[in-house]
């Protein structure tokens, strides 16, 4: 499955408690990383969310999508949005 989470713009703790709760378990993580304005480091998400974050540049959102989707069994793609939020889910080829 793929869920995309919006994460809030300020800091590690805007994301809401569903979208956390997704994320802690999940089997990878990517964020959307060539449009975002995300105002803290990397390294602080992966230590509040407990797992690795991948970044996600324009060319492996657009261009290899599919080779990620058809390698994991769910996929998480965090991005930065003025209202985190879960969007409905999508299955994975």
């Amino acid at each position: 499955m793929l869920y995309m989470i919006g994460i809030g713009l300020s800091d590690e703790k805007d994301i809401t408690v569903k979208g956390l709760e997704a994320v802690k378990s999940c089997e990878h993580i990517y964020l959307e990383n060539y449009t975002n304005s995300l105002s803290v480091p990397v390294e602080k998400l992966e230590e509040f969310y407990g797992k690795k974050i991948i970044l996600a540049d324009r060319d492996l959102v657009e261009k290899s999508s599919d080779e990620i989707l058809l390698s994991l069994a769910s996929v998480y793609l965090i991005a930065a949005a003025e209202s985190p939020s879960i969007l409905p889910k999508f299955p994975c080829p």
